[in-house]
Protein backbone atom coordinates (compact mmCIF):
# COMPACT_ATOMS: atom_id res chain seq x y z
CA UNK A 1 0.00 0.00 0.00
CA UNK A 2 2.84 2.54 0.92
CA UNK A 3 4.49 1.67 -2.51
CA UNK A 4 1.26 2.17 -4.31
CA UNK A 5 0.69 5.88 -2.60
CA UNK A 6 4.70 6.97 -3.29
CA UNK A 7 3.96 6.01 -6.75
CA UNK A 8 0.60 8.00 -6.95
CA UNK A 9 2.31 10.79 -5.65
CA UNK A 10 5.17 10.77 -7.52
CA UNK A 11 3.32 10.26 -10.90
CA UNK A 12 1.20 13.66 -9.70
CA UNK A 13 3.93 15.59 -8.70
CA UNK A 14 5.42 14.62 -12.26
CA UNK A 15 2.35 15.50 -13.64
CA UNK A 16 1.69 19.09 -12.02
CA UNK A 17 5.69 20.15 -13.00
CA UNK A 18 5.39 18.23 -16.53
CA UNK A 19 2.44 20.94 -18.03
CA UNK A 20 2.19 19.91 -22.08
CA UNK A 21 4.59 22.86 -24.01
CA UNK A 22 2.08 26.09 -24.93
CA UNK A 23 1.13 25.78 -28.52
CA UNK A 24 -0.69 27.90 -31.12
CA UNK A 25 -4.70 25.55 -32.23
CA UNK A 26 -3.20 24.97 -35.67
CA UNK A 27 -0.58 24.16 -37.68
CA UNK A 28 1.83 27.56 -38.09
CA UNK A 29 3.40 26.74 -41.37
CA UNK A 30 2.17 28.49 -44.68
CA UNK A 31 2.21 27.02 -47.96
CA UNK A 32 4.58 28.09 -50.27
CA UNK A 33 1.97 28.17 -53.30
CA UNK A 34 -1.88 28.38 -51.36
CA UNK A 35 -3.05 26.38 -54.05
CA UNK A 36 -0.89 23.46 -53.31
CA UNK A 37 -3.49 20.01 -52.66
CA UNK A 38 -0.07 17.74 -53.98
CA UNK A 39 0.00 14.23 -51.61
CA UNK A 40 3.82 14.73 -51.33
CA UNK A 41 4.47 17.85 -48.74
CA UNK A 42 7.96 18.99 -47.69
CA UNK A 43 7.94 20.50 -44.61
CA UNK A 44 10.37 23.29 -44.29
CA UNK A 45 11.83 25.11 -41.19
CA UNK A 46 13.80 28.63 -42.25
CA UNK A 47 14.89 31.04 -40.63
CA UNK A 48 15.38 34.65 -42.14
CA UNK A 49 19.01 35.68 -41.51
CA UNK A 50 20.57 32.01 -42.09
CA UNK A 51 22.80 31.75 -45.19
CA UNK A 52 21.90 28.32 -45.59
CA UNK A 53 18.33 28.60 -45.30
CA UNK A 54 18.54 31.81 -48.16
CA UNK A 55 20.32 29.00 -50.57
CA UNK A 56 17.16 26.71 -49.31
CA UNK A 57 14.50 29.13 -50.09
CA UNK A 58 15.56 28.99 -53.59
CA UNK A 59 16.18 25.59 -54.22
CA UNK A 60 12.40 24.86 -52.70
CA UNK A 61 10.83 27.53 -55.04
CA UNK A 62 11.83 25.96 -57.61
CA UNK A 63 10.82 22.67 -56.61
CA UNK A 64 7.54 23.64 -56.12
CA UNK A 65 7.61 25.11 -59.85
CA UNK A 66 9.14 21.63 -61.05
CA UNK A 67 6.05 20.06 -60.17
CA UNK A 68 3.57 22.07 -59.42
CA UNK A 69 0.81 22.64 -57.31
CA UNK A 70 -1.09 19.64 -58.22
CA UNK A 71 1.95 17.35 -56.88
CA UNK A 72 4.25 18.84 -54.07
CA UNK A 73 2.56 20.93 -51.33
CA UNK A 74 5.55 22.55 -49.16
CA UNK A 75 4.95 24.58 -45.75
CA UNK A 76 7.27 26.77 -44.41
CA UNK A 77 7.94 27.57 -40.93
CA UNK A 78 10.06 30.13 -39.65
CA UNK A 79 12.42 29.16 -36.96
CA UNK A 80 14.60 31.99 -35.65
CA UNK A 81 18.20 30.79 -34.00
CA UNK A 82 19.01 32.27 -31.08
CA UNK A 83 22.58 32.99 -32.15
CA UNK A 84 21.85 35.71 -34.82
CA UNK A 85 20.41 38.52 -33.02
CA UNK A 86 18.04 40.10 -35.34
CA UNK A 87 16.23 36.94 -36.35
CA UNK A 88 13.20 37.19 -34.26
CA UNK A 89 12.28 40.26 -35.08
CA UNK A 90 11.98 39.59 -38.67
CA UNK A 91 9.85 36.09 -37.82
CA UNK A 92 7.98 38.75 -35.63
CA UNK A 93 7.20 40.99 -38.86
CA UNK A 94 7.12 37.44 -41.08
CA UNK A 95 3.69 37.43 -38.74
CA UNK A 96 2.60 40.81 -38.97
CA UNK A 97 2.55 40.54 -42.62
CA UNK A 98 0.65 37.59 -42.98
CA UNK A 99 -1.85 38.62 -40.76
CA UNK A 100 -2.57 41.75 -42.43
CA UNK A 101 -1.51 41.74 -46.18
CA UNK A 102 -0.97 37.44 -46.35
CA UNK A 103 -0.64 37.96 -50.25
CA UNK A 104 2.45 39.83 -49.51
CA UNK A 105 4.26 36.55 -47.68
CA UNK A 106 6.49 35.67 -50.23
CA UNK A 107 7.50 39.02 -50.98
CA UNK A 108 8.53 39.31 -47.58
CA UNK A 109 10.91 36.35 -47.36
CA UNK A 110 12.31 37.39 -50.03
CA UNK A 111 12.94 40.73 -49.18
CA UNK A 112 14.48 39.40 -46.21
CA UNK A 113 17.36 37.26 -47.76
CA UNK A 114 17.66 40.07 -50.15
CA UNK A 115 19.10 42.54 -47.21
CA UNK A 116 20.05 39.59 -44.89
CA UNK A 117 23.93 40.94 -45.08
CA UNK A 118 22.90 44.22 -44.10
CA UNK A 119 20.87 43.04 -40.67
CA UNK A 120 23.56 39.99 -39.94
CA UNK A 121 25.20 40.19 -36.21
CA UNK A 122 28.03 42.39 -37.24
CA UNK A 123 26.42 44.74 -39.48
CA UNK A 124 24.16 46.19 -36.80
CA UNK A 125 26.54 45.86 -33.71
CA UNK A 126 26.25 49.32 -33.53
CA UNK A 127 22.59 49.99 -34.18
CA UNK A 128 20.02 49.77 -31.22
CA UNK A 129 16.96 47.46 -31.23
CA UNK A 130 14.89 50.68 -32.20
CA UNK A 131 16.75 51.74 -35.22
CA UNK A 132 17.22 48.32 -36.45
CA UNK A 133 13.18 47.86 -36.68
CA UNK A 134 13.32 51.26 -38.54
CA UNK A 135 14.86 50.00 -40.90
CA UNK A 136 12.78 46.78 -41.57
CA UNK A 137 9.80 48.58 -41.26
CA UNK A 138 10.81 50.64 -43.91
CA UNK A 139 12.18 47.75 -46.45
CA UNK A 140 8.73 45.96 -45.35
CA UNK A 141 6.36 48.97 -46.82
CA UNK A 142 8.00 48.70 -49.65
CA UNK A 143 7.18 45.03 -50.46
CA UNK A 144 3.84 45.05 -48.36
CA UNK A 145 2.13 47.93 -48.61
CA UNK A 146 1.99 48.62 -44.74
CA UNK A 147 2.73 51.98 -43.76
CA UNK A 148 6.42 51.71 -42.11
CA UNK A 149 5.14 53.65 -39.00
CA UNK A 150 2.55 51.53 -38.44
CA UNK A 151 4.68 48.09 -39.15
CA UNK A 152 7.56 49.22 -36.33
CA UNK A 153 4.46 50.26 -33.84
CA UNK A 154 2.68 46.76 -34.38
CA UNK A 155 5.39 44.16 -34.79
CA UNK A 156 5.85 43.62 -30.46
CA UNK A 157 2.05 42.16 -30.97
CA UNK A 158 3.44 39.23 -32.57
CA UNK A 159 6.10 38.20 -30.48
CA UNK A 160 3.99 35.73 -28.55
CA UNK A 161 2.88 34.04 -31.65
CA UNK A 162 6.93 33.77 -32.45
CA UNK A 163 7.65 32.20 -29.40
CA UNK A 164 4.62 29.93 -29.54
CA UNK A 165 6.01 28.99 -33.46
CA UNK A 166 9.99 28.21 -32.29
CA UNK A 167 8.39 25.82 -29.56
CA UNK A 168 6.34 24.26 -31.92
CA UNK A 169 9.78 24.03 -34.47
CA UNK A 170 11.62 22.46 -31.00
CA UNK A 171 8.95 20.02 -30.33
CA UNK A 172 9.41 18.79 -33.81
CA UNK A 173 12.78 18.15 -33.35
CA UNK A 174 14.49 21.45 -35.35
CA UNK A 175 18.25 22.04 -34.49
CA UNK A 176 19.09 24.06 -37.16
CA UNK A 177 18.03 25.57 -40.21
CA UNK A 178 17.06 24.52 -42.48
CA UNK A 179 15.59 21.54 -41.43
CA UNK A 180 13.17 19.23 -43.70
CA UNK A 181 10.60 16.58 -43.25
CA UNK A 182 8.92 14.97 -45.90
CA UNK A 183 5.59 13.30 -45.25
CA UNK A 184 6.35 13.30 -41.57
CA UNK A 185 9.77 11.88 -41.75
CA UNK A 186 12.58 13.91 -40.13
CA UNK A 187 15.18 13.94 -42.61
CA UNK A 188 17.51 15.06 -39.99
CA UNK A 189 18.92 17.21 -42.16
CA UNK A 190 21.75 18.88 -39.65
CA UNK A 191 21.03 22.37 -41.09
CA UNK A 192 22.07 21.52 -44.51
CA UNK A 193 20.23 21.48 -47.64
CA UNK A 194 20.20 19.10 -49.96
CA UNK A 195 21.04 20.11 -53.68
CA UNK A 196 18.03 20.96 -56.26
CA UNK A 197 19.15 17.30 -58.39
CA UNK A 198 18.70 15.56 -54.41
CA UNK A 199 15.98 16.78 -54.11
CA UNK A 200 14.35 15.51 -57.36
CA UNK A 201 16.61 12.01 -56.96
CA UNK A 202 14.29 11.92 -53.77
CA UNK A 203 11.00 12.80 -54.93
CA UNK A 204 10.74 11.53 -58.15
CA UNK A 205 9.74 8.10 -57.11
CA UNK A 206 7.09 9.35 -54.69
CA UNK A 207 5.12 11.79 -57.14
CA UNK A 208 6.01 9.82 -60.15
Amino acid sequence: MKLILLFTLVATVSAAIHVPIPLLSENPGFKLDPSSTGDVTIEVFLELLCFDSDISWGIINDLQQHYGPENLNIVVHIYSLPYHRNAFLFAQGLYQVADLAPEFVHDYVDMAYANRPSFGDDATVDETETEIVGRLSVLAESVTGIPANDFAADIYNYRIHSIYTWKYAALRGTAGTPWFHVNNVDLASGGSSPTFEEWVELLDPLIN
